[in-house]
């Protein structure tokens, strides 16, 4: 026990100031990306304000996004209302009960698909951890190339100090591979 006002009041203090006497690099780093990278990483905050703003940048009114992973900040950065209740996919792809919800979910994109999907190839984004999970990114898949979508290009997330930027995709770009963390970002062509 403290006693004395000099005593708790000193407790506060030190209390306080722990995290920057224990870890000074955490709290004082150069720049707010350093220190989400720190503390973060490989969670992609910046990655998706930048695929946010393009997203923002190709849209129009009435637009919806479908997002494969758990990047639903997406919705906020780009103003688009996502395309099913589902805006993130774990409730698919972790522990699903059955395969009742995915194919729920694909019905509805395929009576209103939407101009945009976004595709996480972290492994934390998406947690397949199911046979169930699995089938549904397959079907995921199908949708998009069933639904004439197209890449568009990419924003990689990566450990870097770099500012992430959104890098066009080649015109005969092949869909997501997942042989580094990439967010992709898809558009349906009109129809």
């Amino acid at each position: 026990r403290l006693r004395g006002a000099r005593a708790r009041a000193a407790a506060v203090v030190l209390l306080a100031a722990w995290p920057a006497l224990a870890a000074p690099r955490l709290i004082f780093a150069d720049s707010a990306r350093e220190r989400a990278l720190r503390l973060l990483y490989p969670n992609p905050l910046f990655e998706t304000e930048v695929l946010g703003r393009e997203l923002a940048r190709r849209a129009s009114p009435g637009d919806r996004l479908q997002v494969f992973g758990s990047e639903g900040a997406l919705f906020v950065y780009s103003g688009l209302l996502p395309a099913t209740p589902h805006t993130l996919s774990y409730a698919l792809t972790l522990f699903p009960a059955d395969g009742r919800a995915w194919r729920s979910e694909l019905r509805r994109l395929r009576a209103a698909p939407p101009r945009f999907v976004v595709w996480s190839t972290q492994p934390l984004s998406t947690m397949i951890s199911s046979r169930l999970g699995l089938e549904y990114e397959g079907a995921l898949r199908a949708f998009l190339a069933d639904e004439g979508y197209r890449e568009q290009g990419w924003v990689r997330v990566a450990d870097s100090a770099a500012p992430p930027v959104f890098t066009p995709a080649a015109p005969a770009a092949r869909p997501p591979r997942g042989e580094d963390d990439r967010l992709y970002l898809f558009q349906r062509r009109r129809r």
